[in-house]
């Protein structure tokens, strides 16, 4: 019957079966994001219904990564170096001149020009004859950018595994049993170290510090 409900159908009994555990069942409702967002209105409908101010809850959540997996850093700045390089191979060729084969009379041409800009107004042969320099020393560093290319484009498959892997959406049937009974057994020891105070003043326990805005979040 449920999967045949409609998304404002179930949406509505999720507030009221929480609203039920907060009020009857519970000292302290325990949150995922999610939940912590929906019940902001839950709240409102519980001070407007019942006329009382709502119980506090917890927003808790956790990110397990696959064991094993270790995120490979500087693939973004890798990236962003590899395109400039690429940009510089067009508008600035001579500077590969160690790693190509260039004409030292092209690149001595260039400087030349790049020495003796001429007034505005007056640059259409000077940036023509710039701009033909640059393409005559960029088509001879062909090696220069096929290797480039090659790189940017293993750099951005590193990331898209990078991206698999690294995810917190893996299904809980990806993980060795150990792990996570380890994982969450670190987790919820956090946890009881912080929801033990915020029940206890859930309770009206006068030796307890309120929970600052009816929020916590570890």
């Amino acid at each position: 019957v449920g999967s045949k409900m409609l998304p404002s159908t179930r949406r509505r009994l999720a507030l009221l079966t929480t609203m039920y555990s907060r009020l009857v069942l519970s000292d302290l409702f325990l949150h995922g994001i999610g939940g912590g967002k929906y019940d902001q209105l839950g709240d409102q409908i519980t001070q407007a219904f019942f006329d009382i101010t709502p119980p506090e809850f917890m927003v808790m959540s956790a990110t397990v990564r696959l064991p094993g997996v270790e995120q490979e850093v500087g693939l973004v700045e890798r990236e962003s170096e590899l395109r400039r390089q690429l940009r510089d191979l067009i508008f600035q060729p001579e500077t590969f001149a160690d790693r190509g084969r260039l004409r030292a009379d092209l690149v001595q041409r260039k400087r030349e020009l790049l020495g003796s800009i001429p007034a505005q107004g007056a640059k259409a042969v000077w940036h023509l004859e710039l701009t033909r320099l640059n393409e005559t020393m960029t088509e001879s560093l062909g090696d220069v950018r096929r290797d480039l290319l090659e790189k940017l484009q293993m750099n951005r498959q590193h990331q898209a595994s990078e991206a698999v892997l690294s995810s917190r959406e893996h299904s809980f049937c990806l993980y060795p049993v150990e792990y996570l009974t380890q994982t969450y057994d670190r987790i919820l020891s956090s946890a009881a170290d912080v929801a033990a105070p915020v029940a206890a003043a859930a309770k009206g326990d006068p030796g307890t510090v309120q929970a600052s805005g009816g929020r916590e979040s570890i």
